[in-house]
């Protein structure tokens, strides 16, 4: 991101004049959750100092600090205590933008009574394969797959990076070790038939390069 994030973290990098993150806690809250975990890492102070207990933004939001990142997985690990008693959940990546309904996603969940649903579209070539079967049951998860396995398919569907999971996803992430969904934990929800692919129906963009930060600013409606 070059200059962008040496004084900014980047989920506060302004899309339409709001902060990633504030799009993603407006459309949360439009879903009915008002219970928000954020983990802080890079530049924390700033956006703890934004939005502060979450109450101007009509939720309740519970920040943990860590030292070092500890994965996608293990920094969900941390909010255990948070979490438990919550049934289902949202883990939603800080630099994805998206206008997805997340109420829709969530009655998706439930009605599948899966452990774990991810958010997937298409694209002709990315970091993951996602293939499923009819029911939209995810078959297999490869993470970084070769060129081999990319030539295979003229298009696939890609991990979305946005994840509604029930509390018994906690079970699977081992304490105090750095752990990622994509490699460490949804290859054992593949083959407990646990993890359910869920079709992207609005936008969705990864802010990782500033040409991407300013296709969304071009394009993104909340």
């Amino acid at each position: 991101m070059k200059d962008l994030t040496s004084n900014c973290p980047k989920p506060m990098l302004l899309v339409r004049s709001k902060p990633i993150l504030e799009h993603t806690i407006n459309n949360l809250k439009q879903a009915g959750v008002t219970e928000i975990g954020i983990n802080l890492h890079y530049l924390g102070d700033k956006i703890k100092n934004y939005f502060g207990n979450g109450e101007k933004f009509g939720v309740s939001i519970k920040y943990i600090y860590e030292k070092a990142p500890t994965g996608t997985a293990g920094g969900v690990k941390i909010f255990e205590d948070f979490l438990r008693g919550s049934g289902n959940f949202f883990v939603i990546y800080g630099d994805i933008l998206t206008n997805q309904s997340f109420k829709d996603f969530a009655d998706y969940h439930s009605e599948k009574k899966a452990t774990a649903s991810i958010v997937v579209h298409k694209r002709k070539k990315s970091n993951s394969i996602v293939i499923v079967n009819q029911d939209n049951l995810v078959l297999e998860f490869i993470e970084r797959p070769s060129e081999e396995e990319l030539l295979k398919h003229s298009e696939i569907l890609v991990n979305s990076a946005i994840y509604c999971f029930n509390e018994e996803i906690l079970k699977e992430i081992p304490k105090l070790v750095t752990t990622d969904f994509p490699k460490d934990i949804f290859p054992s929800l593949v083959r407990k038939q646990q993890l359910f692919s869920f079709p992207l129906n609005g936008y969705r963009c990864a802010i990782d390069t500033p040409e991407r930060l300013e296709m969304a600013n071009n394009e993104f409606v909340p």
